[in-house]
């Protein structure tokens, strides 16, 4: 009732008020002056005619409010949204320009709103980062994140003075039939997030550098004492020290995922594109396992295409980590007297690797974690708790990187098989990685 009565007393009802006096003294007059039945008739019309205005009016009435509580409830949350907006129409008027956006660019609302930016904006110090976000062509650093030609698109913008890292998204307007009114931008300030990165990754490769420099030393000092030419050891000190050598592997293999996690995070882990042959790394990758696999009784078998595979561009060190890491999860979580078997299939464009074992598999929810850092799975915990979850991580970006995609199957207690993909024509590869593959 209460709602009902905000609506009779909003101006949009002023209309049928007039109205309504009118209607009202024209009753009268036929009521006194008309005599019947044309009396009736004029009231009864005049009534409906009453009624019906009445019925239109508040349903317009209702209508504005509703838009215009609508229109308030968005500003209200434009106005304190954490991240900056600014939207304009296509001539770049300024509509909308909210606290964040203030604070960003260090600009007023009230100087900005209803004025129209052009390029020549970015002379003035002052106006100078607003006219390069809304002319990204005009930021000393541009990259998309998606295609430019489709709605809504991202982009990330750098910026040394001052230091600003910026991810835009630009919302494009349009009515009913497809004309553009305008566009919103959705500017996140991520400079402070990608401060912590850079400084934890910083952490991360002075960490791993200075743990891998005596780690090595100490692995040498082990290996060197363990070599045949000291037959003065006894059994329990040669047992020892291959215990201890076998300890400092394990950190030292923890010191380089450190820093390659570090390097990848940070945009230093570098790639050399060169033609190579796949086939050749894989056979000498599991060359290099087949000892740990007679250890474990356990058989690898490959299988190449029948009709051999051409050379293409790849990283083959960056690759071979790929191989190692999935050659030696399938061997650690596999059974005694299991297998492995490796395959190459050509689907052109691209070339797929799968490494199938028949070992203990993932939990079927767990599968959408498996490539994440640090991420292990609850079974693998309880069969060995040694380990990072570092390396499938890695795998998968070094995959990405290639433009190739990686992906798993499998079924608890009966086995996993990890397929991974690599592009044969360099076209595919991503044009941050390709520079080296030209």
């Amino acid at each position: 009732m209460k709602k009902f009565l905000i609506y009779l007393s909003l101006p949009e009802m002023i209309l049928f008020w007039v109205m309504l006096v009118v209607m009202l003294f024209l009753m009268g007059i036929i009521f006194y002056f008309v005599a019947p039945p044309w009396k009736w008739a004029g009231l009864i019309v005049g009534l409906l005619f009453i009624l019906i205005s009445f019925f239109i009016d508040l349903r317009n009435t209702i209508k504005h409010y509703n838009l215009l509580s609508e229109r308030e409830q968005v500003r209200t949350i434009i106005s304190h949204f954490t991240d900056a907006i600014v939207a304009y129409d296509p001539d770049f008027r300024i509509t909308v320009f909210n606290a964040a956006a203030e604070d960003l660019f260090n600009l007023k609302a009230s100087d900005i709103l209803n004025q129209i930016i052009t390029p020549e904006w970015a002379k003035n110090q002052k106006t100078k980062l607003l006219t390069q976000v809304l002319f990204p062509s005009l930021a000393p650093s541009m990259s998309w994140k998606t295609d430019p030609a489709v709605f809504p698109n991202v982009m990330e913008l750098s910026f040394t003075n001052p230091a600003l890292e910026l991810t835009v998204t630009t919302i494009r307007v349009t009515d009913s039939k497809g004309k553009i009114l305008g566009f919103f931008k959705i500017i996140k300030d991520r400079t402070r997030e990608e401060e912590i990165l850079k400084t934890k990754s910083e952490f991360l490769t002075v960490a791993a550098h200075q743990m891998r420099t005596p780690l090595s030393g100490i692995k040498w000092s082990l290996e060197t004492l363990l070599s045949e030419g000291n037959e003065n050891l006894t059994d329990t000190q040669r047992e020892l020290l291959q215990k201890n050598l076998e300890a400092t592997d394990k950190i030292l293999r923890l010191a380089n995922d450190l820093l390659d996690v570090a390097n990848i995070e940070s945009g230093r882990f570098g790639y050399e594109f060169v033609q190579s042959d796949l086939i050749d790394l894989i056979q000498k990758s599991i060359s290099e396992y087949l000892y740990l696999a007679d250890q474990h009784k356990i058989k690898i078998y490959f299988e190449p295409p029948s009709d051999g595979l051409p050379p293409f561009k790849f990283d083959p060190m960056r690759i071979k980590i790929v191989i190692q890491n999935l050659l030696e999860n399938a061997l650690r979580y596999n059974i005694e007297g299991g297998q492995i078997i490796i395959k190459v299939e050509k689907k052109p464009p691209y070339v797929e690797v799968s490494v199938s074992d028949t070992g203990i598999g993932i939990p079927k929810e767990e599968l959408p974690k498996l490539f994440t850092k640090f991420f292990r799975a609850s079974n693998v915990l309880k069969y060995e708790t040694e380990g990072t979850g570092l390396g499938l991580y890695i795998t998968r970006n070094i995959v990405e990187a290639h433009g190739g995609k990686i992906w798993a199957e499998s079924i608890e207690n009966r086995g996993t098989t990890m397929h991974f993909t690599l592009p044969m024509d360099e076209k595919l590869i991503p044009k941050r990685y390709a520079a080296s593959a030209i």
